[in-house]
């Protein structure tokens, strides 16, 4: 924060952009989200989507410190919080769905696809103490949230760790076919796409490609700044959990993470520059 003061007294800091990521948000935990964004506000400004793609495409300029909030996986919380928090207080969000778990029924169980896809044995972690609780969003609840000037974004068809596929055309189901599909029930355009537990591990140059075919920008789940010259197939994006401290939440956006990044993201872009 300091070093970040130095640049901005001496004019040598650049615009600052930051992606928050977030995910589930149990009803319990309602009044601590709204807590840690309107810490996050005291020093940052919360901008649309929208917003931040015409920052990066050149047409329009933004000033200092700037933050956009985005959730993955497609929880029904995130409904919730968007009506109940996030308007009220104007703030925009981007939300990355799952294809499969939002087509699910209101008559299925969602704790299967739950388990399965999103908190996988293989990944290691406990499954989530609200689990009874957690549910999907709808596509109704989607065209909702796209009507409160909200944005939906792709996170794959069914979760998967890409990097473990070797079938392109698999590759394309979970990345294009499912997004394509969710466009046309929603009757919107999708520009934005996630792919799943967020680390280069569980990518690949082969994903990357078809992602960059058919999506403007793609989101990473690594840290980082994103500036005007952040390729938009590039993007970084920091993982905020409501266990963290508010000085923890304010050191990464400070950057404070960031080099522990810098290895991956020259193995990430590499791909970008092989097309």
């Amino acid at each position: 924060y300091i070093l970040n003061l130095c640049k901005k007294f001496l004019g040598l800091e650049e615009p600052k952009i930051r992606i928050l990521l977030m995910h589930d948000i149990p009803s319990c935990s309602h009044k601590r989200f709204e807590e840690k964004i309107k810490f996050i506000a005291k020093k940052w400004n919360f901008i649309s989507p929208k917003e931040f793609e015409d920052y990066l495409s050149g047409k329009k300029n933004l000033e200092g410190r700037n933050v956009l909030l985005t959730f993955d996986d497609g929880f029904y919380s995130n409904k919730l919080i968007a009506d109940k928090i996030l308007n009220p207080l104007g703030i925009k969000a981007l939300f990355f769905i799952v294809g499969n778990f939002a087509q699910l029924k209101p008559d299925q169980d969602p704790k299967d696809f739950i388990k399965e896809n999103l908190y996988p044995k293989w990944r290691g972690h406990d499954y989530p103490e609200n689990l009874e609780e957690m549910k999907n969003l709808s596509l109704d609840d989607l065209s909702h949230l796209a009507t409160k000037g909200h944005s939906i974004g792709f996170h794959t068809q069914n979760h998967k760790d890409l990097a473990s596929i070797d079938s392109k055309s698999e590759l394309k189901e979970e990345i294009i076919d499912g997004a394509i599909a969710l466009e046309e029930q929603l009757g919107l355009k999708i520009n934005h796409f996630s792919f799943g537990f967020g680390n280069v591990d569980f990518f690949s140059e082969d994903a990357l490609h078809l992602a960059q075919s058919h999506f403007e920008y793609v989101h990473t789940g690594m840290r980082g700044d994103n500036l005007r010259n952040t390729p938009k197939h590039a993007l970084r994006r920091d993982t905020v959990s409501l266990d963290d401290t508010n000085i923890e939440v304010a050191s990464f956006l400070e950057g404070s993470a960031d080099s522990r990044y810098s290895k991956d993201f020259n193995k990430y872009e590499s791909w970008l520059k092989s097309k």
